[in-house]
């Protein structure tokens, strides 16, 4: 989420920057969403994209973090075969 302040009110709201469609910079700044809604906001175009793409840098840098080894995921790279013949003991009790 992106944090936004609208222009009538000086209300702070937080927006999903995946939902904007475009922004439009000629008097006042207009944030359009895919939705149809529309917010006019004190920040400049050039600050809202900066802050998506801060935003969006900092996803990036969490999937490291949040990468978790879950058993059937396509993204992973399948385990490592185990060395030696499957079912086949190393060392019985009592061998030598």
């Amino acid at each position: 989420m992106i944090k936004l302040t609208r222009l009538r009110h000086d209300e702070v709201f937080y927006l999903n920057p995946d939902l904007i469609e475009r922004i439009d910079t000629h008097v006042d700044t207009v944030v359009r969403l895919t939705n149809g809604s529309e917010y006019v906001v004190v920040e400049r175009g050039d600050d809202i994209v900066g802050r998506i793409g801060e935003f969006r840098a900092r996803v990036l840098a969490l999937v490291p973090i949040v990468a978790l080894d879950v058993p059937g995921d396509p993204f992973r790279e399948p385990a490592p075969e185990p060395a030696g013949p499957a079912g086949e003991l190393t060392q019985q009790a009592g061998e030598r």
